[in-house]
Order: C-alpha cells, then structure tokens, then sequence
C-alpha cells in the first residue's frame, strides 16, 4: 500500500513539475491567442472563444449567440477577462502537446478552480464580430471604457 501512495505521490509531483514548465509567459500568451479561436468540447457541449489581437473576445457555445467581453495578459504572466460588467478572472495559460490549458481563476481557492483543454484553430471560428468602430487598432483600455459605459455591447452584430 506504501508503494502505491509513493507512487501516486510521485506521479502528481512529476505531473505538477511538467505543467509548470509549459506554462506561457506574458508574450507567449499574447503571441499563441492573437488572432485565435480555442475550441473546447464537454460531455454536454462545444465552446468556442475567438481572441481579437485588440482585446476583444467572442465566447460561443454551439447553437447559442456570442457573448462578448475583452481580454488583457497581465504583466505577472495571466491571461485575464471581463464579460459584460463582471469583474476580472485570470488564468494560467500552459501549453500541452496539441492542446492549451487555461486553470484558475488563480484569485478562487484551489477546489474551485477548473482547468479548461482545447486545441487553437487560426481565426474567428465564431459568429461574432466586432462593430465597424473596433475595427481599427485601438487601445484595450479605450474598448474597457467603452464596454464600462454599455455603448459598445449594443454594437455587437451576429451572422
């Protein structure tokens, strides 16, 4: 029984080791999402979320209509998000043989935590676009202020 535990031990310890060695740093966050979609399936569904390289995202479950928000990496190596008027959630980003890992949110207790698994697929592989006024480069903290104030959601067309 001993050496099962030990074993167990050590598995989980080796495993923990392997992540931390994937995980991405601020410009590998930044340069693996701009301009992605990361498609995740459950048991009960298909997710989709595109990363416009201006930090806006789409969020789409398949047979429902985008939700919108924006997305920022922090300078302590988090991919972080907003959705609507809901405050921020930050997540590690690791890379896997095929696959990206975002865990966290890293501001929950760890039992709360989740960890989600996809593969990244160039493009928007949602229905979402952003509004003809987002189309130029403009800073993430002008689109926050915009999103903050309720005048950019309603510009939000769907296909």
């Amino acid at each position: 029984m001993k050496r099962i535990i030990i074993f167990c031990g050590l598995y989980v310890w080796a495993s923990t080791a392997a992540l931390a060695d994937t995980r991405l740093n601020r410009d590998e966050i930044i340069s693996a999402l701009s301009g992605y979609s990361m498609i995740w399936r459950t048991d009960q569904e298909v997710s989709t979320q595109y990363f416009d390289p201006r930090g806006i995202t789409f969020y789409e479950r398949v047979g429902k209509k985008p939700e919108s928000g924006v997305w920022t990496v922090s300078e302590d190596h988090l991919f972080c998000s907003r959705w609507g008027r809901g405050g921020w959630s930050c997540y590690q980003v690791i890379r896997a043989p095929e696959t990206i890992m975002f865990t966290g949110p890293v501001n929950q207790p760890i039992g709360l935590n989740n960890v989600m698994v996809g593969r990244l697929v160039s493009g928007n592989r949602t229905s979402g676009t952003p509004p003809e006024s987002a189309r130029q480069n403009i800073p993430v903290m002008k689109v926050l202020g915009r999103i903050m104030s309720g005048d950019y959601l309603g510009g939000i067309s769907y296909q």
